[in-house]
């Protein structure tokens, strides 16, 4: 095989190519977002010594993963479809659950028994982070997040 025929592998430059800037951009700060969320209740957890820092920063990464893989599957704010207040903030809150809750409960059964209350405090307080997170929009008309609703709350969907 000639070096001009040679497969090679694609870079990682090439991989992030595949998928349009807009939906780059907002999959990756819709991880970071969901990153933070899942950080700041295990902040509590690891001064308290419930956890250790390893799992914590382990749980965090989870977290950005599942992120980034539902946005895979959708990703409303790449779209520029106009999205009800309501919709946008509950559809936000219900995915940071899942993303925050997920991989702890996986984690918990695979490798020890589950811990309700500090799984409690990690999804409820990334829940309540992303809630106010989201529900500024509704509340102050003139913030802007990059996966905000598109009509105000009590605006007309």
């Amino acid at each position: 095989m000639t070096a001009r025929h040679a497969r090679r592998a694609p870079s990682a430059l090439h991989v992030l190519k595949f998928w349009p800037d807009v939906w780059l951009h907002a999959a990756l700060a819709r991880a970071g977002w969901t990153a933070l969320a899942a950080a700041l209740p295990l902040v509590t957890l690891v001064l308290d010594g419930a956890r250790t820092p390893e799992y914590a920063l382990s749980a965090i990464a989870l977290a950005a993963l599942a992120s980034l893989a539902t946005s895979l599957v959708s990703l409303p704010e790449a779209s520029g479809a106009p999205v009800p207040a309501w919709k946008a903030v509950a559809a936000r809150v219900v995915r940071t659950a899942g993303q925050v809750g997920a991989p702890v409960l996986a984690a918990a059964v695979l490798l020890q028994d589950v811990d309700w209350p500090a799984l409690g405090v990690q999804v409820l307080g990334a829940v309540l982070i992303t809630l106010a997170r989201t529900g500024m929009v509704a509340l102050i008309p003139s913030r802007s997040l990059p996966e905000t609703p598109t009509t105000p709350a009590g605006g007309a969907a």
